[in-house]
């Protein structure tokens, strides 16, 4: 059975082959019953001003087997800058 470390890695690698853009982050990555499921952050559209760059949210789902991608969608897009964190 995979780790939460692995399944990270394995969606990092999946993610690059299938979208082949950037990886900002990985959001998160929570164990259910089939598996993994991984959020994960890319650089959709590189703009010339970072703040314009389109950010997307990806979710992955793997097989907690053998780690193969069951499922993969976009669920989000929206600009870099439309996207900061305040600190409280």
């Amino acid at each position: 059975m995979l780790t939460s470390i692995q399944a990270t890695k394995l969606a990092r690698e999946a993610i690059d082959l299938l979208v082949e853009k950037p990886i900002e982050a990985v959001i998160s990555c929570e164990r259910n019953n089939d598996g993994f499921v991984v959020r994960v952050e890319i650089c959709d559209t590189k703009a010339h001003i970072a703040d314009n760059d389109i950010l997307a949210t990806y979710e992955l789902c793997l097989d907690k087997e053998t780690g193969d991608v069951l499922r993969y969608e976009r669920l989000t897009r929206a600009r870099r800058s439309d996207s900061a964190v305040f600190a409280a």
